[in-house]
């Protein structure tokens, strides 16, 4: 059984092999049937604001206007998968 301080390293191994911050909130999921042995993939759309058109807006701020606005705030989808099998058989390394 892995500690909680452990797991922590293990899940921020993970979010830093895809350039992501240690304490950035991706979720990620474990596989125990299907695709045990895959490694880490990394899936899903950002989030942010974005016009009703689907254009990514970069200053927010620009868009607000009293009553009527042309933005709104989609969350993101992001997900790190990695199959159980993989994890295993690298343990000493993301754990250090």
């Amino acid at each position: 059984m892995l500690s909680k301080k452990q797991l922590q390293k293990i899940r921020a191994n993970l979010r830093k092999r895809f350039g992501y911050r240690p304490t950035d909130a991706i979720p990620i999921s474990f596989l125990d049937k299907e695709g045990k042995d895959c490694e880490p993939e990394l899936s899903g759309k950002s989030g942010g604001y974005f016009t009703k058109a689907g254009y990514k807006i970069s200053k927010p701020s620009a868009y607000k206007k009293k009553g009527w606005s042309n933005m709104e705030y989609r969350k993101s989808t992001k997900v790190i998968t990695v199959g159980e099998d993989w994890l295993t058989a690298n343990l000493d390394s993301l754990i250090g």
